[in-house]
């Protein structure tokens, strides 16, 4: 039996372990909320499964528990009034700091992300974005004034003198590739790298802005997050002004300036995408918050009934047992609970009725000793031919031998516990011995011996009578 309750105690350890870590785990799941990603949109609902199966379990546990306390409570158990009042205390202080940390944090995530999100840091990422966009103009512009140079250069350029200015243009700037294009089609090409890749023909956007400005300039994004720009301008004839086809560049953009534009776009894209989520953001806190605040209060309900029925059993067993030793029950042992001060109340306890269970036998036997020794002195005294009579200091018959009630005529072995004083009133020769007594008794006479003369009707009797105190 021991051993099945000692498994059985395990078994629930481990199972509580087990439900909390899988709940801190889900509880941890759930901040990322903050994250707005697919991966916790597809954790959520689990996550809300595995708080909500343990709030129903904790809320089960709870109503069992306080429905055995409401139904001990009526029916006047020991115990169960101290165990009410233990475990609103311990839900009042630990409910207390709670409520009071909820609150503050509430209401401290919420003006947080006000603060965040607050004009003066949105206006601050606008200037940087604006700030950043303004470098980036100039770096351009400057890009297209170059190709613009080259376009003037390039108008009276054709065949062999095409590719040797179209080498000597890219030589002396820092562009990467320079293009030309006339009649839908490449005119000529030049690149710094050794193995160069065929150029691609222009799309549609630039060239609709080369039909209406005459210019085309941008900075393009590439795969590796660098940035590098593209210009482009119409070549015209020095004679007529005729737009003979075009040029296009591309630049390499430096690189701290391609990283401050990627950090601060970033910046300003995360801040927006704040700012629109931020009523989602405080409501997710909230419900965080709300949710840890809920199974940690009914944790604490629990943990209080848990812990008090712990504390009370022990003083249960006690008021139990101090009935059973009221009762003369001195066998009654209560198991100690624990090595603290309760298990040494609990071991006194013990102690104590263990030496009243010894001195019970012990009175047991004296009196057993008793018993035998005036069931002795009873045998002793009916074979006396000499008759004895004990009284009590009120007069009242202690013991009598048959020769005491055949000297005085009275049957006192019948009368015992009776007054002598009233048994005499009726009977002659108890009377006169009675009255002798009496007067001996009333002078303070405890020793003495007298010669009474009893006066029957049949004559008369000498009475030797001694009378001795006892001890006792």
């Amino acid at each position: 039996m021991a051993i099945a309750k000692r498994i059985r105690s395990a078994l629930l350890t481990v199972l509580a372990v087990l439900g909390i870590l899988l709940w801190l785990v889900a509880l941890l799941s759930f901040t990322r909320v903050t994250e707005n990603t697919d991966d916790f949109a597809q954790r959520q609902i689990w996550i809300l499964s595995i708080n909500s199966v343990g709030i129903a379990v904790l809320l089960s546990l709870i109503v069992r528990n306080l429905w055995q306390l409401v139904r001990d409570y009526r029916r006047h158990v020991p115990g169960s009034r101290l165990r009410a009042r233990m475990i609103a205390v311990l839900v009042m202080v630990a409910s207390t700091p709670l409520v009071g940390v909820y609150i503050f944090s509430v209401e401290f995530i919420n003006r947080g992300i006000d603060n965040w999100l607050n004009v003066d840091v949105e206006q601050g990422m606008s200037d940087a974005l604006d700030l950043g966009q303004t470098m980036l103009a100039i770096e351009t512009r400057g890009r297209l004034e170059e190709v613009q140079r080259f376009a003037i250069e390039l108008s009276d350029a054709e065949g062999g003198d095409l590719a040797r200015k179209l080498n000597a243009l890219r030589t002396g700037s820092e562009a990467l590739e320079v293009t030309v294009y006339g009649n839908n089609q490449i005119l000529g090409f030049n690149s710094a790298d050794l193995a160069p890749r065929a150029p691609r023909y222009p799309n549609d956007e630039v060239l609709l802005q080369l039909r209406q400005n005459g210019q085309y300039v941008s900075a393009e994004p590439q795969v590796n997050g660098e940035y590098r720009i593209l210009a482009a301008a119409a070549i015209r004839s020095s004679a007529t002004s005729e737009q003979l086809g075009f040029v296009q560049a591309t630049f390499p953009m430096e690189q701290r300036l391609s990283t401050l534009s990627n950090a601060v776009l970033a910046a300003y894209n995360q801040v927006g995408e704040l700012k629109f989520l931020r009523n989602a953001l405080k409501t997710s806190f909230t419900l965080t918050l709300s949710l840890v605040l809920l199974i940690s209060l009914l944790a604490s309900v629990y943990g209080a009934l848990y812990f008090s029925r712990r504390l009370v059993t022990p003083i249960q067993l006690l008021m139990q047992g101090t009935r059973a030793v009221a009762r003369g029950d001195f066998a009654t042992r209560v198991p100690t609970p624990a090595r603290d001060e309760i298990g040494f109340l609990v071991h006194s306890f013990n102690d104590m009725t263990q030496r009243l269970a010894r001195a019970s036998e012990d009175a047991r036997q004296s009196q057993q000793q008793v018993e035998r020794e005036r069931r002795k002195l009873e045998v002793i005294l009916a074979r006396l031919s000499t008759g004895v009579v004990s009284l009590e200091p009120d007069l009242r018959i202690r013991t009598a031998n048959h020769a005491a009630s055949a000297i005085l005529g009275v049957d006192l072995e019948t009368h015992i516990g009776d007054s002598i004083v009233e048994l005499a009133e009726n009977e002659l020769l108890l009377g006169q011995f009675v009255g002798v007594a009496s007067m001996r008794l009333q002078r303070g006479e405890r020793e003495w011996r007298e010669q009474i003369m009893l006066r029957a009707e049949g004559g008369r009797r000498v009475l030797m009578c001694a009378c001795t105190e006892l001890p006792g």
